[in-house]
């Protein structure tokens, strides 16, 4: 209980780029536009060309979470159900997890090759975790329903932006792959956490019947 119990506030730990970006683009005003620039230009340092006062705290981010997916992902594997899904999911989430720490190591300024290349992954998988294990750890219902929506227009917007360089608004475009797909990973986070209550009451009743 307690590896899923960490494996599931990893998760939730992972949506840290969130605030982070938030903030980082709004210290960067009025230079930084969020529709026309993508998320990776807030990293690149002070000093340097287009260069972004907070890009430290968004690069420290990334390394975070990226590292937060992986660990958690390895310890919630017991949990992620069986087939699959679980193979699919969990595989997304560890790509997703070594893009998005990559991506915050090597910044823009770094290697602009280098770092396009290591970000692709974060973009094209992005949403297929919400695809395959949302309906594993999601009750059906509502919520379920709008998750699946959403990484379906996460996923077309992380395939066009990582595909087509030269793609209009592409701030816009990476935040629709990127910023839903982090709150649904949490999101799946919580879930598994509601579901320990519930599992030790089943546990429990099981063992006063067979007394």
């Amino acid at each position: 209980m307690r590896r899923r119990q960490l494996g599931a506030a990893l998760w939730m730990l992972s949506a840290v780029t969130l605030p982070a970006e938030i903030v980082a683009g709004l210290l960067a005003a009025p230079q930084y536009h969020w529709l026309h620039q993508t998320i990776s230009e807030l990293g690149i340092p002070a000093g340097t060309l287009g260069g972004m006062p907070m890009h430290s705290v968004l690069n420290l981010a990334l390394v975070l979470a990226g590292a937060c997916l992986v660990a958690g992902t390895v310890l919630l594997l017991p949990s992620l159900g069986r087939g699959w899904r679980r193979g699919v999911g969990a595989g997304a989430l560890l790509l997703c997890g070594a893009s998005t720490a990559a991506t915050g190591l090597i910044p823009l300024d770094v290697d602009v090759a280098l770092h396009v290349l290591v970000s692709i992954p974060t973009l094209a998988l992005a949403a297929v975790p919400g695809l395959a294990l949302g309906p594993v750890l999601l009750r059906p219902g509502a919520l379920r329903t709008v998750v699946l929506a959403v990484s379906v227009l996460a996923l077309a917007s992380g395939i066009v932006v990582g595909l087509w360089i030269e793609a209009p608004l592409p701030g816009l475009l990476e935040r629709v792959a990127v910023w839903p797909t982090t709150v649904i990973i949490a999101l799946l986070g919580v879930a598994l956490v509601g579901r320990l209550p519930a599992q030790a009451a089943e546990r429990s009743a099981s063992v006063g019947a067979a007394e």
